[in-house]
């Protein structure tokens, strides 16, 4: 959704392995650097023509806690409350709403 939307560039957030220690099977994932290579080989297949940064997410903020320049966010269900707190972190000094896309997981 986020390749598809973007203009000129895209941050995607891969959810690093501290994060994932309380999640139900966790540990059958790939590694993160895998992970991030996936997303990374995908996107510039699905849409070559876009920038794109592959970040690790470290905390519940992701790149809303150090990039002001987000300009949308495109969420899963589990991430929205996540994104909301974001709002108001940092780069959100003044708690600008930026607008999200919500993507309901089936």
């Amino acid at each position: 959704m986020g390749a598809w939307i973007a203009k000129d560039k895209l941050i995607v957030g891969v959810t690093d392995e501290a994060l994932l220690k309380k999640k139900s099977n966790a540990s059958i994932l790939e590694s993160l650097d895998a992970r991030m290579a996936s997303v990374r080989a995908f996107c510039e297949l699905f849409k070559p023509s876009i920038a794109y940064e592959i970040v690790p997410i470290n905390d519940i903020y992701g790149p809303t806690g150090w990039d002001a320049n987000i300009q949308a966010l495109v969420l899963s269900f589990e991430t929205r409350e996540g994104a909301a707190a974001g709002e108001c972190r940092t780069s959100f000094s003044s708690c600008n709403h930026v607008p999200r896309e919500v993507c309901i997981d089936p």
